[in-house]
């Protein structure tokens, strides 16, 4: 809150004009000219994120978020870590809860919270191996974590070359 309203002093400063702002860009917002009745739906969303993270990636980073909000929740869990799940989940819940309903789906819009789905994914593949009790189901979970990290570069240097040969990319230079 104290971001946005230093980022935004008008919004205090002057409320009523802020408010009718907002109802004006509601109702007016949209390509077809109004917010009000559009398809408001976080599903879209969920494709748009997890295709540019790659499938098994994005999988990974939701295990990580069940696993790191039940970390948050459980009572043994240190203040650091605690502190750690904390405000990572709230940034991608927040943000995905805030962006992942409007009407506009772009993935530039999403995207903020990929570096943290990320380190989310890291902390579910940690968690796996840490948590096998036996060799032959770390090996597993090794193997699985190895796998999710090999297919995520070679998805993301096919992804890059792609963008690097599209032609309104090259126009640029």
């Amino acid at each position: 809150i104290a971001g946005f309203i230093a980022a935004s002093p008008y919004a205090v400063l002057s409320w009523p004009l802020f408010r009718d702002a907002l109802i004006i860009t509601w109702f007016t917002g949209a390509p077809s000219g109004s917010l009000a009745n559009l398809e408001r739906s976080w599903i879209p969303y969920i494709g748009i994120v997890a295709n540019p993270l790659g499938w098994p990636l994005f999988a990974l980073a939701l295990a990580g978020m069940v696993i790191g909000g039940w970390r948050l929740l459980r009572a043994g869990t240190e203040s650091r870590l605690r502190q750690f799940y904390g405000i990572h989940l709230a940034w991608i819940v927040i943000f995905y809860g805030f962006y992942g309903i409007t009407a506009h789906r772009a993935l530039r819009f999403i995207m903020p919270i990929g570096p943290l789905l990320v380190l989310i994914a890291a902390v579910a593949a940690v968690a796996l191996i840490r948590s096998a009790s036996r060799p032959g189901l770390r090996v597993a979970a090794v193997a699985l974590a190895a796998f999710v990290a090999v297919y995520s570069t070679a998805y993301a240097a096919r992804t890059a070359h792609m963008f690097a040969a599209d032609i309104r990319y090259a126009a640029e230079r």
